[in-house]
């Protein structure tokens, strides 16, 4: 078995992947890559060896231990000039140390590259492209996987080019760097929900004290989200607020947001658009969008392949 980064190295020149799966190497398992087209069993199968190499490489990028006293890891790495983001578990949490590796596009993609990719409509991509210019709040949500991540980047590059951005990340995903060598204006706030001084909630009031600005954040899962909720509902936000959230359906999503996090469904309201990824014969699509009003959501778009759960008022 070759060393972790070579066998790393090898595998992304073989396979056009967007993730790789490492699983414990007492399972007897195959190490498994995700395509475009689905996911491929490879020939190589993990070493101790190799996982104690991943393990030392993702703890030497977050600069963060990992054992049985935090067995979870996550952390930005790069393989043969490839963005990549590690995350690891192991005992007691698991049975043993399974590491999964998500590859980021060597470009970032455009909604041009999207309707190309059959992702969502060209009408579609207008809708959203003229709401985000216009503000106004925006979730994008799906399962792990979806195009969530995908389709915020794009979204991102088609706000007008003299707008300034705030990105709000925990581990940094988003085209940040491409869109700064091309003379945009955006500024980069990490955050770290383990953290007692830079919290997402402290990046999120942070970012509102920086001034207008359309406020990108990567992921929503926690208190943060009433952080948001407020600068939207007085209007401290007037540029675009775009972020992602877990949840396959805006029921879900609003069932999240209000029951699970506690926001309140008046605060819920002042979000304008829900749009929903997922993932379709080895490919991302957005699967339904809606906007949401005070009787609940109005379809805007429901991919014929999507679930067939209808919104709910």
């Amino acid at each position: 078995m070759p060393q972790a980064p070579q066998l790393l190295r090898r595998i992304l020149t073989a396979h056009p992947c967007t993730d790789i799966h490492i699983p414990a190497p007492r399972s007897g398992q195959p190490i498994t890559v995700v395509t475009p087209t689905g996911p491929v069993r490879t020939r190589h199968r993990p070493t101790d060896a190799c996982i104690d190499r991943l393990v030392a490489l993702g703890r030497r990028a977050a600069d963060r231990p990992f054992g049985t006293a935090d067995p979870t890891l996550d952390a930005e790495i790069t393989v043969a000039g490839r963005r990549c983001r590690l995350a690891a578990v192991g005992p007691p949490l698991a049975p043993a140390v399974a590491i999964t590796i998500r590859v980021h596009p060597e470009q970032h993609r455009t909604l041009t590259d999207l309707i190309r990719g059959r992702m969502l409509p060209a009408r579609l991509a207008a809708w959203l492209r003229d709401r985000l210019r216009a503000g106004g709040a925006t979730l994008i949500a799906g399962p792990r996987g979806a195009g969530k991540t995908t389709l915020c980047a794009a979204a991102m590059v088609a706000l007008r080019a003299d707008t300034r951005i705030i990105t709000i990340e925990d581990t940094p995903e988003l085209p940040v760097d491409a869109l700064r060598r091309a003379g945009r204006d955006i500024q980069p706030l990490r955050a770290d929900p383990t953290s007692t001084t830079h919290t997402p909630t402290d990046a999120v009031r942070a970012a509102l004290r920086l001034g207008d600005s359309a406020l990108i954040i990567g992921e929503v899962r926690g208190p943060e989200v009433a952080a948001v909720y407020e600068a939207i509902r007085v209007g401290a936000q007037s540029e675009a607020v775009l972020a992602t959230i877990h949840g396959g359906t805006p029921q879900a999503v609003r069932d999240r947001i209000t029951i699970d996090l506690g926001v309140s469904d008046r605060s819920f309201r002042h979000t304008d658009a829900i749009v929903c990824c997922g993932r379709h014969g080895g490919r991302h699509l957005v699967t339904q969008v809606v906007t949401v009003d005070a009787e609940g959501f109005t379809p805007v778009f429901t991919h014929p392949d999507a679930p067939m759960d209808a919104p709910a008022a």
